[in-house]
């Protein structure tokens, strides 16, 4: 079973919603489950874990999530992150974003708890990306 992908407020444009749902992802922002607004992200994805049914993927564009909340057990949650290259601004970086995510939907809904993954517009890493070395 594919799992559902939520996601984080800077990710979570009607175009890439639209986007996603109209291949048939089940992609959930989490607005949607009155998740949005200021919340750390340890809460936010602990919530999200009281609103839906597993199997689901956070997809986040915050890339220091696990370092922020060290103490927090992130092996219990799958994480896709999304790395948009250095510089891009506006719109550039929107549709990277956009891109990333469409490029690699399949991974992330394949992903399981524990599975922490990086996707870039070239790759992916099986690591968070403090830990990733992507040359642009």
């Amino acid at each position: 079973m594919a799992a559902k992908l939520v996601l984080e407020d800077h990710l979570s444009s009607t175009l890439l919603i639209d986007g996603l749902r109209g291949r048939g992802v089940v992609a959930i922002p989490v607005a949607e489950l009155g998740l949005g607004g200021k919340r750390t992200d340890s809460d936010l994805v602990r919530e999200i874990g009281g609103k839906i049914e597993p199997p689901w993927t956070f997809v986040t564009a915050d890339l220091t999530i696990i370092e922020d909340a060290s103490g927090f057990d992130w092996d219990r949650y799958a994480i896709a992150w999304v790395m948009v290259r250095k510089g891009l601004k506006g719109a550039a970086y929107e549709q990277a974003k956009q891109h990333i995510v469409h490029k690699h939907v399949e991974k992330m809904e394949g992903q399981q708890p524990g599975n922490h993954w990086t996707y870039t517009a070239r790759s992916r890493h099986k690591n968070p990306p403090s830990q990733v070395s992507e040359r642009w």
